[in-house]
């Protein structure tokens, strides 16, 4: 269908893709009760009917265990900026990030979020 849908192109394999394939998917169902610091985060686009030009954009988090939510606004889908506001949220929220799950959307798995995840991780400032 999707091949159909896009009149026969195929997207290029490329460093998004594995970024993709090496970042786990879990669904609502797989978190057990977790306890406070483990966030869903998703960007919510305040472009009205079109998203052509520019706009603000939301980055919402929301703590899995209690609801607590915090959200940031950004001028632009832009990964450090990303990174800025997740650091921000660090400094809202009454406990550790412990951990960030997000969509594939791009603004999300790039360059720039997943290394700091995995840098954030690897010094245990955050289990994310």
């Amino acid at each position: 269908m999707k091949i159909a849908a896009s009149r026969g192109r195929r997207r290029r394999a490329g460093f998004y893709s594995a970024i993709r394939r090496e970042v786990p998917i879990r669904t609502f169902n797989d978190w057990n009760s977790p306890v406070p610091g483990f966030c869903e985060v998703d960007m919510v686009a305040h472009g009205g009917t079109s998203v052509a030009g520019s706009f603000i954009q939301t980055l919402t988090m929301v703590d899995v265990a209690t609801g607590w939510t915090e959200c940031l606004p950004l001028l632009t889908r832009e990964g450090s900026l990303v990174v800025e506001a997740i650091n921000r949220a660090q400094s809202l929220f009454p406990w550790l990030l412990r951990g960030v799950d997000f969509d594939n959307d791009s603004a999300f798995m790039n360059d720039v979020v997943v290394p700091w995840c995995r840098e954030a991780r690897s010094h245990s400032l955050a289990r994310l």
